[in-house]
């Protein structure tokens, strides 16, 4: 989050930029396109493909952060790994 302080308090941002984890080419959801398919999408994340050729999905975080991230070979989410 991006944070700013005004009189009597301050305002957060969230963070709308996210980078495809493969190039690094740098998105922006500033007209909620991506949102809207994350919204739309059981599975709470969308996929993406990437001007270098790489498909990756891109969901948000508890803290409204966009995020971008690898796909197994399947097409499915990475399962977190503790």
């Amino acid at each position: 989050m991006i944070g700013l302080p005004i009189p009597n308090g301050f305002i957060d941002f969230a963070k709308i930029d996210f980078k495809c984890p493969f190039c690094g080419k740098v998105y922006s959801d500033s007209e909620s396109k991506y949102l809207n398919r994350v919204n739309r999408n059981k599975s709470g994340y969308t996929k993406i493909r990437c001007g270098c050729g790489q498909t990756f999905g891109m969901t948000y975080n508890i803290k409204s952060e966009a995020i971008g991230f690898k796909l197994e070979k399947d097409g499915t989410k990475v399962q977190e790994r503790n």
